[in-house]
């Protein structure tokens, strides 16, 4: 039975941040594609560029996602490609998912949305 809920959306429980940040670098490297700050960088200006697009309802949530992947590979992708290409990226996230360690302590459940959208549903994951 689950007795509580607790959303975290700003990196303080759940580090977000440097769990995207290490699946993003080794799915880059695993890609042959440079792994780098600049190459995080430019994920993340791809990103706010697609998130805009999709707030504003000119995406799918599928569609954000294919967009981002074929916007940073620079090469033309069927849908198929494109999430494939995605989901290995969320596998190697996934498996960084982490806690910082004062809440790791205290928290075993961590609610998360995937890519802090509204828009897929919420899960329940552990993290740390």
């Amino acid at each position: 039975m689950i007795e509580a809920v607790l959303w975290d959306v700003d990196d303080t429980i759940f580090d977000f941040t440097g769990s995207e940040r290490t699946g993003l670098l080794r799915h880059f490297e695993a890609e042959g594609l440079p792994a780098g700050e600049a190459a995080l960088a430019r994920w993340h200006r791809i990103t706010e560029t697609a998130r805009r697009d999709l707030a504003a309802g000119r995406l799918t949530y599928d569609e954000y996602r294919r967009a981002r992947v074929r916007t940073f590979v620079e090469r033309p992708l069927s849908d198929i490609d494109a999430d494939t290409w995605h989901d290995r990226y969320e596998a190697l996230f996934e498996a960084a998912w982490s806690a910082f360690p004062d809440a790791a302590r205290r928290w075993t459940r961590f609610p998360t949305a995937k890519e802090s959208c509204p828009t897929p549903p919420p899960s329940i994951r552990s993290a740390g």
